[in-house]
Formats: C-alpha cells, sequence, structure tokens
C-alpha cells in the first residue's frame, strides 16, 4: 500500500471533516475493470460510452439492460480493497464523507457510510415510466440470454420491469 504523507496525515487530523474523492483507480485495485476499459468477450464491439445514454436505453433496452447485468455479475466477483477498508476505518473515528465516480458498492461494502455515488449505481434502477427508483437484481442467466438474443441475433429483447407491467427500467448509471 503506498505511504500517505505526513503532511496530508498531520492536515486531515486537524480537520473538522473530510472529503474524499475516489474514481476508478480505487475499485481497479480489487479486480473491476473500468468503464472505460475495452471490454471482453461479447462486449468487445460496444462502446461503454454509447450504451451508458438514454438514447441507447430507447433504441434497445434489452442491449443495455445485459450490458449492466454483465458489470453487476463483474462487481458481485470483487471485494473491496485495502483502500476501500482503510477510507472505512478512518470513516468510524471521523467525520469523512466520500464522493465516488465508482457506480459499484465496493466503499459500503467495506463499511463507509458516507458515500455519494456521482454517476449513480449499478445496484440502483430508475423506471423513467412510474419514476420508481428500485434495487437491481442480478441474474447471471438472464444477462447472458438476454445479451444472445439482442447482441447476438440483433432483436430487441425483453424489457426488464419493475413490477408494474408498463416500466422500463434502466440503471441509475445511465448518463441523463
Amino acid at each position: 500500500m503506498t505511504e500517505v504523507p505526513d503532511e496530508l496525515i498531520a492536515a486531515a487530523s486537524k480537520a473538522r471533516s473530510v472529503t474524499v474523492l475516489t474514481g476508478a483507480g480505487m475499485s481497479a485495485e480489487s479486480g473491476l475493470p473500468t468503464f472505460r476499459d475495452a471490454q471482453t468477450g461479447l462486449w468487445s464491439k460496444y462502446d461503454p460510452m454509447t450504451l451508458a445514454t438514454p438514447e441507447s436505453w430507447q433504441e434497445d433496452p434489452g442491449l443495455v439492460w445485459a450490458w449492466y447485468q454483465n458489470r453487476r455479475i463483474q462487481l458481485l466477483a470483487v471485494q473491496p480493497n485495502d483502500g476501500h477498508r482503510a477510507l472505512a476505518q478512518w470513516g468510524s473515528h471521523r467525520d469523512i464523507r466520500i464522493v465516488t465516480q465508482n457506480v459499484d458498492d465496493l466503499h459500503e461494502r467495506a463499511g463507509s457510510s458516507n458515500v455519494t455515488h456521482v454517476h449513480g449505481s449499478l445496484l440502483k434502477s430508475h423506471c423513467d415510466t412510474c419514476r420508481s427508483d428500485f434495487e437491481a437484481t442480478v441474474s447471471a442467466p438472464e444477462a447472458e440470454r438476454v445479451a444472445r438474443r439482442s447482441a447476438v441475433a440483433g432483436e430487441r429483447s425483453a424489457r426488464a420491469s419493475c413490477g408494474s407491467g408498463r416500466c422500463f427500467p434502466r440503471s441509475s448509471s445511465v448518463m441523463r
């Protein structure tokens, strides 16, 4: 682990509260691919900057949903790293706010409670039809089935639903 400079430790220890900004490098240390890393396998031909837009969601929600399901599956396979745990431990003794660009829950799994996600969360979804927010579920077989139908066959796949029968939810991390 990288040593924290003494000047930073001294300044942080005198502060009433501390805000820590984190980005992709924090979770990459846990083995989670960054948003802009080249995707592998089925997803290698898709540009993540294109998939993470409301326009992509309108064009083919099944494809976008499957891509996000794949990212959720990757997230469940990794654990918080020393950096996540160090911030959580520090936060148990001090007033610390974490503002992260990451859409994962690794800060929370490490024990941090005061976390703001700038770009939303892979684990939360929002329905544009009924305006409901809900927890996103991960189903590997569903993600693979939807991905194959949409990406390989080129067809518009079945849309995930928040339960009302009329809803078309998208990950809260879809760019707005």
